[in-house]
């Protein structure tokens, strides 16, 4: 009673997570291209499906003109064989293949069966299936496969009649240590997405690498009937691991790339920035100079004696500019008389400018000139400031107010 509730249990099992019947089936087809060749060998060629379960590829088989028997222990699985009319058997594979004559059938097959059995089994299988095929006969081995990381860790376990994953290594060792002239490996049920794209990221490295693989191996033949075989055999179908890696390392690489050229973009804006900063300072450094330049000029004025003296000249200016009135060349020759007759009335003030003009020989001459000509020499006291203009006398008072 408990192993009829244990067999339920593995049947509802089996129908949610292997796939609809159509599903299956489809994905089978890849294998018809490998058989195809063996017509040309064999009129009417022969295939064992061992682990037939609901006989997807029995079905593959009759549509392509192969003799195809299937042997398995679940007679719930064979029932739906048997509405299809297919030819099936219930009954232990092992002991069935092992009762079969040398080189009797030209296709041996079992999909996801090795991984339910044991390693003692296998060698089992694989050593009689040698024996049974004919020359370039094929063994067809599908399972699990191990270099996806996400299978080898969980999927695989969530079959609790599984036994242990598989390696495509071991099995290609074995295939050939029991005397296999050559064998395929193919990737299988993986997202076709990533055969082209080079955006990998490191969960398609967990858990996207080909789910399933098979070893296609066939027994030794004549070179002639080996090369009807050469151009399935050169296909790469599946995605592995190492393929997986070395997209994610050039993505890598290609993100590094761009991440350099943008640091070096900005670097090179930093380094121009900090030309311009240096730039300006520069300028700014400059400029301080050049108003440092101007400050001591102005001071060395404002003490100068040659600023001193015409301050009378400065004062004129500034009130002129504050009046409009008729005569202001008559003002200032008026006032430069004055000038001159206030410093010859003062000695102290007549040798300091008579030092200043020493420095000065034009302006010098200029003003003997003007002292000795003939309208100066008659004045011998101040100018008369009743010639002047009302606005003219105001600057002339300010000139007598300085001095």
């Amino acid at each position: 009673m408990i192993n009829q509730k244990i067999q339920n249990f593995y049947r509802a099992f089996e129908d949610k997570h292997r796939g609809s019947r159509q599903e299956i089936k489809n994905r089978l087809k890849i294998y018809v291209q490998f058989i195809q060749p063996l017509k040309k060998l064999y009129p009417k060629p022969k295939a064992l499906d061992i682990g037939c379960g609901r006989g997807e590829w029995l079905e593959l088989l009759k549509e392509n003109s192969f003799e195809g028997i299937g042997i398995d222990i679940d007679e719930y699985m064979l029932e739906a064989c048997t509405k299809l009319n297919l030819s099936v058997l219930c009954q232990d594979a092992i002991k069935y293949l092992q009762a079969q004559e040398d080189e009797s059938v030209e296709v041996i097959s079992a999909f996801h069966l090795i991984e339910h059995i044991s390693f003692e089994d296998l060698h089992i299988l694989v050593s009689e299936s040698v024996r049974v095929l004919k020359p370039a006969g094929l063994l067809i081995l599908e399972t699990p496969n191990a270099q996806n990381i996400k299978v080898a860790t969980e999927n695989f376990y969530t079959d609790p009649t599984h036994t242990k994953p598989i390696p495509t290594e071991l099995l290609s060792f074995l295939l050939q240590h029991h005397g296999f002239y050559k064998s395929k490996t193919l990737g299988l049920q993986e997202s076709i997405k990533l055969l082209d794209t080079t955006n990998v990221t490191i969960k398609d490295i967990i858990g996207s690498v080909s789910p399933d693989y098979a070893l296609i191996s066939q027994k030794q033949a004549k070179d002639e009937s080996l090369a009807l075989f050469d151009e399935p055999f050169s296909l790469n179908i599946g995605i592995t691991l190492d393929q997986l890696v070395l997209k994610f390392e050039e993505r890598l690489i290609n993100l590094q790339n761009k991440f350099n050229k943008a640091i070096y973009q900005a670097n090179t804006q930093v380094e121009m920035a900090n030309t311009q900063v240096k730039q300006a300072n520069t300028q700014v450094k400059q400029v301080n100079t050049q108003i440092q330049e101007v400050n001591t000029s102005y001071h060395l004025l404002l003490n100068s004696n040659s600023f001193k003296i015409t301050k009378p000249l400065r004062v004129l200016v500034k009130y002129a500019k504050s009046f409009s009135f008729i005569s202001l060349k008559e003002l200032v020759k008026k006032s430069i008389k004055y000038l001159i007759f206030k410093i010859n009335t003062s000695p102290k003030l007549r040798l300091f400018a008579l030092n200043v003009l020493k420095n000065f020989p034009k302006t010098k001459a200029r003003l003997k000139k003007i002292v000795t000509s003939n309208s100066f020499k008659q004045r011998t006291q101040n100018p008369n400031s009743q010639e002047l203009s009302p606005e003219a006398k105001i600057i002339y008072n300010k000139l007598k107010e300085t001095f």
